[in-house]
């Protein structure tokens, strides 16, 4: 397993968040689609009280990098979409 680290921004608060997460040696080589939906099942599972819904608007790889960029929305019942920004890259430290 290998070290990823993700920083996550909330487009609605400014709120900011850094995590780290283990996933399979090779995530960096799946579709970006399903690098930031393993992500998301992860901070779901480890760091989030309920299960949040959320679109994805847009996402691309820097190879050079090993860095996902995601846009899109979180989605709540009640309220207009919740804008964020994540980044998704190996954890060097």
């Amino acid at each position: 397993m290998a070290k990823f680290s993700a920083r996550l921004m909330d487009g609605n608060t400014g709120g900011e968040g850094a995590y780290r997460f283990e996933a399979s040696d090779d995530l960096m080589d799946l579709p970006v689609d399903e690098i930031v939906d393993l992500f998301f099942t992860s901070a779901s599972a480890r760091v989030l009280t309920e299960n949040v819904a959320w679109e994805l608007n847009s996402a691309m790889r820097n190879s050079d990098r090993n860095i996902v960029t995601a846009m899109g929305s979180f989605l709540h019942a009640e309220d207009p979409p919740v804008p964020f920004l994540l980044l998704i890259s190996e954890d060097r430290t």
